[in-house]
């Protein structure tokens, strides 16, 4: 009786470990599954059938993005009148103060000015 509960059971575990690796085997395989999705690597495009903007062009569409960002900036500084940046407003609500930037160590400092010092030194005769 013992044996036929252990032959059952290697029997289950090679029947899953079959599944398992035909399943790692399906993933990789769907994946290159092949298509006219993607243009081939040597198809060329077709050449365009407009030509490039001349300058006059290109400064009017220049023009015409400078205008629209003015109105929108414009626009958006009449709906908040005072725009203030997020790390202000909070240092504000829990007054704090900005951290100072921090100073350079005073070895660094002082090879500095010892460069500053030094250059120029050599008196020509």
């Amino acid at each position: 009786m013992g044996t036929n509960v252990r032959s059952s059971r290697g029997l289950t575990t090679r029947v899953f470990a079959a599944l398992a690796l035909a399943a790692a085997m399906a993933v990789p395989m769907a994946a290159c599954t092949l298509g006219t999705d993607y243009p081939t690597i040597l198809d060329i495009p077709a050449p365009r059938a407009d030509t490039p903007m001349n300058a006059d062009e290109v400064k009017q569409a220049t023009d015409s993005l400078i205008s629209d960002r003015d109105q929108l900036s414009a626009e958006t500084r009449a709906a908040d009148p005072k725009p203030q940046s997020a790390a202000s407003n909070s240092a504000k609500k829990l007054g704090k103060k900005k951290p100072a930037a921090p100073a350079a160590p005073a070895s660094q400092t002082a090879a500095a000015g010892a460069a500053t010092q030094t250059a120029g030194a050599d008196v020509k005769q």
